[in-house]
């Protein structure tokens, strides 16, 4: 349970006693809380009343246009991201001195919440907390601030700001992600920097800043959706074109590939929402250290991936040109729809093959119960894992045939009039798949939010459900609950999933975009919501 909010500015003293983010006192308040002691020490005090500035002031605390940082970024052969301008300077109401928001309390705030995993997790499961230890470790010595200090200094503040909605916070982080970001730029001007662990790293989480300040920005305000999530793409692109030059060098050590193997991870997710084909080069896990199951559900997500985008051709060559005979096309939706199939039966072979320790247990939840957590359980059915990496390895599952069977009832949409007469059998078939599978990835939700736990007995575990809280911020951590951010998002995409599902979908979105400080993920909430009313 979290202390009361004192409401002690600009920080709560019984939040900071007892390590915790107050969520209760806000620094965009009315009132202006000034430094007495800078006036006992001889500094001259400002005339006028102690009134609200206004967002056309230039006070002390604001920035001149002037001064804000720039970044004369030109890609070229040498240099292999796309251009990003940065973040911008905020225009506030009110903007505290940035003496409030210390780097020690946004870093904190930080590794508690973004960086720290447990070390029981599934190897499937994304682990980045050993490379971003690594470099925090060094982070207090390096003088001048590498660019991965820089970055991790501008995720910080950003995280932070958001959490705390402390908006000098994200002017710092604005300021330190423009530095990460040319250094970002020198370092690739040069092929063996560009292939340091460090340049690559800093990169990804410039990538995850631009999520996070969305929404807190100039630059991000009044944007449709696609091109807020370009400039995040636009790193993406950046790092898949350092991974391959990395994949060139003769030595490599063992960190390097585990970071090229993360690092791969998560453009693949990217490639996947993009609805595009990856290059050769990138295809074969085991060049990049996936093993065992790990690399089997990684072959499963390059055939999603490929047939996917396959599917998304024909359909835009189709409406664009149509040039390809009728019979040519059924031939070749035939072929996706084989290739499906077939896939999604490799994924079933997999899920039955997993051992006794990998496996979830199902628990049925009484109305009053589910009335507890605030509504944050759908329907009457919750899973209990091992640990949350493995409901996030599970989750991966899911999503994947989600996606799999998404392709063939599209497919069977596209074609009904002209593919065999067991269309209609079929069609229901691919349904009630994809609402079994919505089912499962719901009632993996609520344990994914630290609200319900296995209560250990002598026999068979038994749920326990928690008493929803305010927020969930308090309950679970960021480095957990991002699992979700994947799944959740191809969830809302599939054609097929019904619409009470949807629902609960979205509005969980919107908890796991609090909790993981996440401005993209909010407004693809959003947006939806408003599409559906």
């Amino acid at each position: 349970m979290s202390p009361q909010c004192d409401e002690a500015r600009p920080i709560c003293n019984r939040c900071k006693t007892s390590d915790v983010v107050c969520r209760g006192a806000r620094t965009d308040s009315d009132w202006i809380f000034l430094d007495e002691n800078q006036y006992a020490v001889g500094r001259r005090r400002p005339r006028g009343p102690n009134v609200k500035i206004t967002s056309e002031s230039h006070g002390e605390n604001q920035r001149p246009e002037s001064n804000k940082p720039k970044c004369n970024y030109k890609p070229s052969e040498s240099n292999l991201l796309t251009a990003i301008p940065p973040a911008g300077a905020l225009s506030l109401s009110i903007l505290p001195s940035l003496d409030s928001v210390q780097d020690d309390q946004a870093l904190a705030y930080y590794v508690r919440y973004h960086v720290e995993v447990p070390d029981t997790w599934p190897e499937i499961v994304d682990r980045w907390d050993n490379h971003l230890r690594h470099a925090l470790a060094d982070k207090s010595s390096s003088q001048p601030p590498s660019v991965l200090n820089l970055a991790i200094s501008a995720v910080s503040y950003a995280t932070f700001g958001r959490a705390r909605k402390n908006f000098a916070a994200f002017d710092a982080g604005s300021a330190q992600y423009s530095k990460a970001l040319a250094k970002v730029n020198l370092a690739l001007s040069d092929a063996k920097e560009a292939c340091q662990d460090e340049v690559l790293l800093a990169v990804m989480l410039l990538s995850f800043y631009e999520n996070v300040v969305m929404g807190r920005t100039p630059n991000s305000e009044g944007h449709d959706i696609e091109s807020i999530a370009a400039r995040c793409f636009a790193h993406h692109e950046g790092a898949m074109a350092m991974l391959k030059l990395r994949r060139q060098q003769d030595q490599r050590t063992n960190r390097s590939n585990e970071l090229d193997k993360l690092v791969r991870r998560q453009l693949m997710r990217t490639w996947l929402l993009r609805s595009m084909r990856p290059p050769s080069w990138f295809l074969d896990g085991s060049l990049f250290g996936e093993r065992d199951s790990a690399l089997q559900v990684d072959h499963c997500m390059i055939e999603a991936t490929k047939l996917r985008h396959q599917a998304r051709a024909l359909s835009a060559n189709r409406t664009a040109h149509a040039t390809e005979t009728e019979c040519g096309e059924m031939a070749r939706l035939q072929g996706i729809f084989a290739k499906a199939q077939t896939l999604d039966d490799v994924l079933i072979i997999w899920a039955n093959q997993r051992p006794v320790g990998d496996r979830y247990s199902v628990h049925a939840v009484q109305e009053k119960e589910r009335a507890r957590t605030g509504d944050r359980i759908f329907d009457s059915t919750i899973h209990l894992y091992p640990t949350v990496g493995h409901a996030a390895m599970w989750n991966r599952y899911r999503t994947i045939r989600l996606i799999v069977n998404d392709i063939m009832l599209r497919i069977l949409s596209s074609a009904a009039s002209r593919l065999d007469s067991d269309t209609t059998s079929r069609t229901e078939a691919v349904s009630l798949t994809i609402r079994g599978l919505a089912d499962e990835l719901c009632a993996s939700i609520p344990y994914s939010l630290g609200l319900v736990e296995a209560q250990r007995a002598s026999g068979p575990d038994v749920a326990m459900i928690k008493n929803g809280p305010a927020s969930l911020n308090m309950v679970v951590r960021a480095s957990a609950a991002s699992f979700l951010c994947w799944p959740l998002n191809e969830a809302l995409m599939v054609s097929g999933v019904p619409r009470a599902h949807q629902r609960y979908i979205r509005d969980r979105m919107l908890d796991v975009s609090e909790i993981v400080d996440d401005g993209v993920m909010a407004r693809v909430a959003l947006d939806l919501d408003s599409m559906s009313n």
